[in-house]
């Protein structure tokens, strides 16, 4: 609506006529305006178009000079928060550079501004020279403005080309003249500025505990917006971290959370992006909480890129602690040939292990033949316990028949719902062979003794050796009688020299024989 000192009031204006100092006393406001506070609806129809061209607009045409960036001025007149918006574009084209212009000016009157909302970090009424458009030919060229906020009232337009190269700041002055003094703003230059800052209520807690953890992202560069943001937060969920919520604009992306942000503008403090997470430790000690920004956009100042909290975490007797270790088999590994492999799985911490899971994994050519009642599997074996109590020993004892000669490696892994760290594990390496080595030759010992274990030296062994010496001897003398009835009787006696010898040997004398010849 154009409004003139003439006009009449608007139902639908709940503002004074403002012309009586307007430019030429007349100004153009965006009509009806329904949204004048805060905590008025949006319509109907709508009084709020975010996006630059798909509002009401008006169009003028201007001979441009040269071509080149012109910095856009505005002058409006403010009531509030809601009418302070407005967005600009040229030859029925919106650039993101005259988007979002913005009036913190309310109640100043009519004022001049050149501000991109939330522009340089400044908050949500931007940084000067921050609305600009590229004129490609010079010449005539279309210079439009489109509605943001409804109730907007404009009546003047300025486009400054910056011919100092940036080493003067330049803006408009009274109704038509411009002011500027020495200095230089940032400009634009394809890369931004994210920055990521992790804020928790506590840095101590109990185990599966839960906490409250807000990522707060901000886009720092004044002009240029960043493209294809990604937050990350690598928390080793399953292991060091469980997630009982997650923002809705987040995922899970296996043992980390990843935010897509997608297009970043330059945000102040007040237009930070905030990302809220709730997080249940699985660990007792100092777990670290880490967040990092990822973008296709050059990024000047990558330290701020990452950040991360440091927890300490108390496990209040809960946690559970597990060792493995494999036992030497009885026998040597031959191939077709059932052996034992054993496997003692004990807890060792302050809580017992609930649902505990033992997993024995085996390389193809060792075939299990037999398995404990609490197992199951071929390769892969799984063994689950309710709970292992604390100081308790599980002795898994599988029966392997190799198949093939070899060297293998089987690895054996235990873990429980409330293990205090990650899975436990150990390998053990198994050599198979095609049969049974030999058994090698005993050496003789010390002191006469032979393999068998016998010592000539000994009163046993030399004693055995005399009662079959004595026996032969019996057999002897009967049939020396059966032939000669006149006999004495023989006496028999062992050699001294045969005493010390390996080998045993007897001396027969027959003392006082009337046949001598017939000793034996």
């Amino acid at each position: 609506v154009l409004t003139e000192p003439s006009t009449p009031a608007q139902e639908n204006d709940p503002d004074a006529n403002h012309s009586d100092q307007a430019v030429g006393q007349a100004y153009l406001e965006l009509l009806p305006d329904i949204r004048v506070t805060h905590d008025d609806p949006f319509g109907p129809p709508t009084a709020y178009w975010d996006t630059p061209g798909t509002g009401p607009k008006a169009s003028y045409p201007m001979n441009f000079p040269e071509a080149g960036r012109y910095y856009v001025h505005l002058r409006a007149y403010s009531t509030g928060t809601e009418d302070n918006g407005i967005h600009v574009g040229l030859n029925n084209e919106w650039p993101s550079s005259g988007a979002r212009m913005q009036f913190c000016t309310a109640g100043g009157g009519w004022s001049w501004s050149g501000r991109q909302r939330d522009a340089g970090g400044v908050g949500p009424c931007g940084a000067p020279k921050t609305i600009w458009l590229t004129v490609e030919e010079p010449g005539m060229n279309t210079v439009m403005i489109s509605a943001r906020e409804d109730g907007f009232e404009v009546d003047r337009i300025m486009l400054i080309k910056d011919l100092s190269d940036n080493t003067r700041i330049c803006k408009p002055s009274g109704a038509d003249d411009i002011s500027c003094v020495n200095g230089s703003l940032e400009n634009v230059d394809d890369v931004v500025d994210m920055a990521v800052e992790l804020e928790t209520e506590t840095t101590t807690l109990g185990i599966e505990e839960e906490m409250h953890v807000t990522a707060i992202v901000r886009n720092r560069d004044g002009y240029d917006t960043a493209k294809q943001v990604v937050l990350n937060l690598d928390l080793s969920l399953g292991t060091k971290w469980d997630a009982a919520s997650v923002d809705e604009a987040c995922e899970i992306n296996g043992t980390a959370i990843s935010c897509s942000l997608g297009q970043v503008r330059p945000s102040g403090p007040e237009n930070e992006k905030l990302f809220e997470f709730t997080l249940q430790p699985l660990q007792s000690g100092t777990l670290s909480i880490p967040a990092s920004i990822d973008t296709s956009s050059i990024d000047d100042a990558p330290a701020n890129d990452e950040a991360s909290i440091d927890v300490d975490v108390s496990d209040e007797n809960t946690l559970s602690q597990l060792t493995v270790e494999w036992s030497e088999p009885s026998a040597a590994w031959v191939v077709d040939a059932e052996t034992v492999l054993q496997a003692t799985v004990t807890s060792t911490g302050v809580a017992d292990a609930e649902q505990a899971r033992i997993r024995i994994s085996l390389p193809g050519g060792l075939v299990v033949t037999s398995l404990p009642d609490s197992c199951t599997g071929v390769q892969a074996i799984e063994c689950a316990f309710d709970s292992l109590p604390i100081g308790d020993d599980v002795v898994l004892s599988l029966g392997i028949t190799p198949s093939n000669a070899g060297v293998y490696s089987a690895a054996v892994n235990a873990t429980a719902d409330n293990l205090d760290g990650e899975d436990i594990g150990a390998t053990t390496i198994i050599t198979v062979t095609e049969e049974a080595a030999p058994a090698p030759e005993p050496e003789p010992s010390e002191g006469g003794e032979t393999p068998g274990g016998a010592d000539t030296g000994s009163s046993d062994s030399g004693s055995m050796g005399l009662w079959l010496f004595m026996l032969l001897a019996l057999v002897l003398i009967s049939r020396e009688r059966s032939l000669s009835p006149v006999r004495r009787v023989a006496r028999y006696q062992v050699e001294p020299a045969c005493a010390s010898s390996r080998v045993s040997c007897w001396s027969l004398a027959a003392l006082g024989a009337e046949n001598p010849a017939s000793n034996r």
